[in-house]
């Protein structure tokens, strides 16, 4: 975890994002396996339909935005920086910014793939 002069996030921001995304995503968790449960007592295994593979496949994706957008908030962020503070980095924020950005990227393929699903 990056200390706060590092990080582009505050640290309350930070904390605040994980609290409100993890409740979130325990609501929907609990959405998609009460889903889960009444389609297999219903239907059984043998009869899932398409629809209950791409939510099984949209819960996942929405697990990994979950994950990415906290691991981008909690450390040294991305290629988001103000102007000028780029000769104070040390070479450690600028390993920590370059994964962050690597995860941005994955965040935003988690984001862009559910739209694929929809149409």
């Amino acid at each position: 975890m990056a200390d706060q002069t590092t990080t582009t996030f505050d640290n309350s921001f930070a904390h605040t994002l994980a609290v409100q995304s993890w409740s979130l995503y325990g609501v929907g968790a609990l959405i998609f396996a009460l889903r889960l449960f009444t389609r297999l007592r219903w239907t059984g295994w043998k009869n899932f339909e398409l629809d209950d593979y791409l939510s099984a496949l949209a819960f996942g994706l929405y697990t990994g935005l979950i994950v990415c957008l906290n691991v981008i908030a909690d450390g040294g962020g991305s290629n988001l920086y103000p102007p000028g503070s780029y000769d104070t980095f040390t070479p450690e924020d600028i390993k920590e910014r370059i994964y962050g950005s690597k995860i941005v990227i994955v965040s935003e393929q988690v984001m862009a793939i559910p739209h694929l699903i929809t149409l």
